[in-house]
């Protein structure tokens, strides 16, 4: 039973788990192995010359492969039990990776991939992603994460109930009728709750964070962890499933009890010398576009050709942040907001065309050479929302230990919003996940979401 347990336990836990490295790492692994294998069945495939043309094709699939489908979400945990993201997804990161890698082979090293050696190979790399993906989703269904929740409900359990109700989230399940009995029973003996453990195939322990109960949430949180389950706060287990943290949990306690380690010093040296490099070379290489972009902008509109205005840095160090403008200038006299709704009648036409994409933000490369921003990091607030909101939420000022970024997770995840109150503070929860996670892998993620999202609202 122990066994049994431990294997399952071993499953849910790999569902559950936001990191997409076992997955990466297990499709590119397929992809290379049977485009290699079965590329040999093509013409002339048993020649030493096209064995290693087969050879060096199936490892720029794999590679290929694994950058397209972290861009466009394939690893992330709720795609891998859905069969239509499965297809879609996958379908289409195969389509991106096969034609780069024959644009590639071509075009730089004036390779000639056999066609029948493509057409076995890449059949059987696509196959044996979907017959791999398609095991795995149906051997999660049939193994979902099993937890339960200890103490008096919060906002934020009641949301994680939800949570294995949704569709998108079939791996998860709170065992509600173990909760009854060793929860709210409290005649029941400690080896009795240590047996039900093992029966229902419990992987967590989950706390919440109601004041009331905490000797009885003690007595389960040790016998829990002696039956080799995990015992985690509720915002702990609920940042692993949203990927972002509750937002009823962002108080000034939440603070001393989440734990912050972002004085990497050779993470955050490396980060500076690949921001400084990269917008560089990006500001050299994007200068002829640049003035072609100040020139319509000058005909197009009376103004400037750039905008500037004063945002919230790292370290709460104001800068001014540099974009195109994309907007008429306001007459002195006239009354209005200054933020931008959806449809403004002021953004000008060359504006419409250039803030879809986001290129009006392009600009803001010359702030990440001189160090005021990164390419990844929450996004720069204006100062009065900043003000406004540390008022209320002192926990926003964390946000600040980073630089602010071109992109980061609360844009991707959340999108474009307004500077109302909630929106904020929703986006809040965002960057805090960020800064809690903080790494050069999670920015290299959120680098590759980032062109996905952007092509995507542009389809």
């Amino acid at each position: 039973m122990t066994l049994l347990n431990s294997r399952r336990r071993g499953i849910s836990k790999l569902l559950l788990s936001s990191s997409l490295f076992p997955w990466v790492a297990a499709d590119s692994m397929l992809v290379f192995l049977s485009f290699n294998f079965f590329a040999r069945f093509g013409r002339n495939g048993h020649q030493p010359e096209i064995q290693r043309e087969n050879l060096i094709a199936a490892l720029a699939l794999a590679a290929f492969f694994a950058l397209f489908g972290i861009a466009l979400g394939f690893f992330e945990r709720e795609s891998r039990l859905r069969k239509l993201n499965i297809v879609q997804m996958g379908g289409l990161a195969w389509l991106g990776a096969l034609a780069s890698s024959i644009t590639i082979l071509h075009f730089a090293f004036f390779m000639k991939l056999g066609r029948y050696s493509l057409i076995y190979g890449g059949a059987a790399s696509i196959i044996a992603v979907f017959g791999f993906h398609f095991f795995m989703a149906w051997l999660l269904r049939n193994y979902p994460h099993r937890f339960v929740i200890v103490g008096d409900l919060t906002p934020t359990s009641h949301e994680l109930l939800s949570a294995g109700t949704h569709s998108r989230r079939e791996h998860l399940e709170h065992v509600s009728a173990l909760r009854k009995k060793i929860f709210e029973d409290e005649n029941i003996s400690l080896e009795e709750v240590a047996r039900l453990i093992e029966e229902d195939f419990v992987s967590d322990l989950v706390l919440t964070s109601s004041p009331a109960h905490r000797d009885r949430m003690a007595s389960l949180a040790t016998i829990a962890l002696q039956k080799g389950l995990r015992v985690l706060d509720e915002g702990r287990f609920y940042g692993e499933i949203f990927r972002r943290y509750p937002l009823e949990n962002l108080s000034t306690n939440w603070i001393i009890h989440a734990g912050f380690d972002i004085h990497k010093p050779m993470t955050n040296a490396l980060k500076r010398v690949f921001d400084f490099v990269f917008a560089l070379i990006t500001l050299i290489l994007f200068s002829p576009l640049f003035l072609i972009i100040g020139l319509l902008i000058k005909l197009n509109s009376k103004g400037p050709v750039l905008y500037t205005q004063v945002r919230q840095g790292r370290y709460s160090n104001s800068f001014r942040m540099v974009k195109f403008r994309t907007m008429k200038i306001r007459e002195a006299n006239s009354a209005g907001s200054d933020a931008t709704a959806p449809q403004d009648d002021r953004i000008t036409g060359i504006g419409k065309m250039l803030r879809p994409l986001h290129i009006d933000e392009l600009p803001q490369l010359w702030n990440i050479l001189m160090g005021d921003m990164a390419f990844v990091g929450p996004r720069p607030e204006a100062l009065s929302v900043v003000e406004s909101t540390r008022k209320q939420l002192p926990v926003f000022e964390i946000r600040h230990m980073l630089r602010p970024g071109l992109t980061g997770w609360a844009q991707i995840s959340q999108g474009k919003t307004m500077d109302g109150f909630d929106e904020v503070r929703r986006k809040l929860s965002f960057d805090l996940y960020y800064v809690k996670n903080y790494g050069l892998i999670f920015d290299v993620l959120i680098v590759l979401r980032t062109v996905f999202v952007l092509t995507k609202k542009n389809w």
